[in-house]
């Protein structure tokens, strides 16, 4: 699943983790959030009106992996 160009084109995805560094988040297309409930109001403030959400319990089952360079 090509989860990382879906959510930088059709959608904003926001993540909660402990397992993966916020710059490494970012360099994906999430929005990196500490709680679950910074990362509700974050999506709320992001879409006008009524938006849809979806969460995702396990979602690092589905995120692509990222290959880090050895310098």
């Amino acid at each position: 699943m090509h989860v990382g160009r879906v959510i930088k084109e059709r959608a904003k995805g926001i993540i909660v983790t402990k397992g993966i560094k916020r710059e490494d988040a970012e360099k994906i297309g999430f929005i990196y959030c500490t709680e679950a409930q910074e990362a509700l109001h974050k999506a709320l403030s992001l879409v006008p009106g009524n938006p849809k959400i979806a969460v995702f319990k396990r979602g690092g089952e589905i995120l692509p992996m990222i290959k880090r360079e050895v310098v």
